[in-house]
Parts: C-alpha cells; sequence; structure tokens
C-alpha cells in the first residue's frame, strides 16, 4: 500500500498504471467492436458490446482503486495520530 517515502506505494503506482493506460484500452475497444460489428462472426452484437464495455470496466477499477488508497490513507493518518498521542502522553 501507500508509504511515506514520496516513491507511492504498490496502489498509487497501479493507479497511475491504470490511468494513463485507459485511453488506449478505450481506443482499443472502440475500435475492435466497430470491425467486429463488420464481420461475419456470429454473435457479432455481443461480442462488440463486451469489447466495448472494456474500458468501463477498466474506469471501475481505477475508481475502486481510488476510493481503497483514499481509505487507507485515512486509516495510515489514524493510526500516525493515535502514535503520536502515546508519545506526547509518554513526555
Amino acid at each position: 500500500m501507500a508509504n511515506d517515502s514520496g516513491k507511492g506505494g504498490f496502489s498509487i503506482r497501479l493507479f497511475q498504471f491504470l490511468a494513463l493506460t485507459y485511453p488506449l484500452v478505450y481506443i482499443i475497444g472502440l475500435i475492435s467492436s466497430i470491425s467486429v460489428l463488420y464481420s461475419g462472426m456470429e454473435n457479432k452484437q455481443e461480442i462488440a458490446k463486451w469489447l466495448a464495455s472494456m474500458s468501463l470496466i477498466q474506469l471501475t477499477f481505477i475508481v475502486l482503486l481510488f476510493i481503497v488508497g483514499i481509505q487507507v490513507e485515512n486509516y495510515n493518518s489514524r493510526q500516525r495520530e493515535k502514535e503520536w498521542q502515546k508519545y506526547k502522553d509518554k513526555k
């Protein structure tokens, strides 16, 4: 998870990767769904819908990861505050 070193933890790097690759996934899904619609494949409408929804699935992961990152940071802040209170009470 996130750390205080300034380099970012696993969740931050994953969030950045997903956010930066989102336009690429969107374009690939859009082009592939259009190409499937014009092909002679069976069930081409269902396949095209699935391919077009790839970007929605990735966007959902981005939002969930962002929410998890906020919750982890809030938890870490509360833990640091508790430790600081213990340290202050000892003095």
